[in-house]
């Protein structure tokens, strides 16, 4: 399909043939920047985490690549470029991005990441839309970002909108990194994005489908029915290229915990995918139910929950701990944070020390040496001596 469109003085084309991608590389490997950004379905319309398109831009021309045509294994010129520390690759809060390159095998070099420009730089809207408006006056289009971008074919409006988030990239790197280095602020951004390359992202496959709340209200015994019951959803889900919600949805699977009424009016009831609703596979559910609740029944796992109840003196020893920890947080940690706001800006101080990391470093499950980030270490201890504040219990 051949599409070449101008938009706000860009070029767009489509790429959709391995000659079309030869070219867009060719072309890409002699420049030394560029702006991309994916679509991708994460459990959406199909099942997994799936790369749907790639976008790529440069001053003038921009690429919208269809791996859904060519084959993820045709993208390894592309996985090339993103690898080249040579090229600047710029890009809006990537770390799904990121997550879902990695999960390809390509790790990205050379990244300049403009949400975390804005961050450091103490935006209050960060969003590319927010952004774009403030810096250029312009809006962008976004009726289809819920698009289901694994449907072909695309319309010339979906490949438009597509492109329209890497188009001002490399004007707006400009802006961000000349306000960066003026505000001395260019080192710590710098830290940040190389950090968030050398991340490593989990590639297992998922074992474990509770939730918080699962853990912290149901039996032991419910939480291995329960998990055991959201594999095998998971494994349908896989098998019929859907995602898990569609395929079942969650108030069946906590309803057949302990009841069959739903499994024994399968039938009639609402809320899971066409193909299942039928006879054998409600006798399926019903037998993998009931061996799953077997194999929990053999384990000897505990049903009920486990009461605790306070002696006076446990309970004054709570309350006091409470109060501690209160403290703590009134005369130490809150003046830092305020300190770091007036120096550097209230969405910067949140970015640097947030109530949850400050909390964290109070009740011992964190520590200030422990922060991934030397610039937000250093700010941290720089702020407590300025105040005269000692932090060496929580270094």
């Amino acid at each position: 399909m051949e599409i070449k469109i101008t938009h706000r003085g860009f070029s767009i084309e489509y790429i959709d043939t391995v000659d079309k991608l030869k070219t867009c590389v060719q072309y890409l490997q002699t420049v030394n920047t560029i702006a991309f950004d994916l679509e991708f379905d994460k459990n959406s319309f199909v099942y997994g985490f799936n790369l749907c398109l790639v976008q790529i831009a440069t001053d003038k021309r921009c690429f919208v690549i269809d791996p859904l045509k060519l084959g993820n294994k045709v993208l390894v010129t592309v996985f090339d470029l993103f690898e080249n520390p040579k090229i600047i690759k710029i890009l809006h809060s990537g770390s799904e991005d990121l997550r879902l390159l990695q999960l390809l095998g390509c790790r990205l070099k050379n990244l300049f990441d403009t949400d975390i420009a804005v961050k450091i730089l103490n935006y209050e809207k960060i969003s590319l839309g927010n952004v774009i408006k403030a810096k250029f006056d312009i809006d962008l289009d976004k009726s289809l970002q819920k698009s289901n971008w694994n449907l072909r074919p695309l319309s010339v409006e979906q490949i438009i909108y597509s492109a329209s988030d890497v188009l001002f990239l490399i004007q707006l790197r400009k802006i961000l990194e000349a306000e960066l280095k003026e505000c001395n602020r260019f080192d710590w951004f710098q830290e940040e994005v190389e950090y968030i390359t050398t991340l490593h992202y989990n590639q297992e496959d998922k074992t474990d489908f509770l939730s918080g709340a699962d853990k912290k209200n149901l039996t032991e015994f419910d939480q291995f029915v329960l998990n055991e019951l959201l594999k095998f959803r998971d494994s349908l889900a896989k098998k019929l290229n859907r995602p898990a919600h569609h395929v079942m949805a969650s108030s069946i699977v906590y309803s057949v915990l302990n009841d069959d009424t739903y499994l024994n009016n399968w039938l009639n009831v609402k809320g899971y995918f066409n193909s299942l609703r039928t006879a054998d596979f409600q006798a399926t559910f019903l037998n993998t139910r009931n061996t799953i609740v077997a194999q929990a029944e053999a384990l000897n796992l505990p049903k009920s929950k486990e009461q605790f109840f306070f002696t006076p003196e446990e309970r004054d020893e709570f309350y006091r701990q409470k109060q501690e920890k209160i403290r703590i947080k009134d005369e130490c940690f809150s003046p830092i944070q305020d300190l770091i706001a007036q120096k550097y800006g209230d969405f910067v101080a949140k970015h640097i020390l947030s109530n949850v990391l400050a909390n964290d470093i109070i009740a011992g499950y964190s520590k200030i040496s422990t922060i991934p980030l030397k610039y937000k270490r250093d700010v941290i201890l720089e702020i407590a001596q300025i105040l005269k504040i000692n932090l060496e219990a929580y270094v």
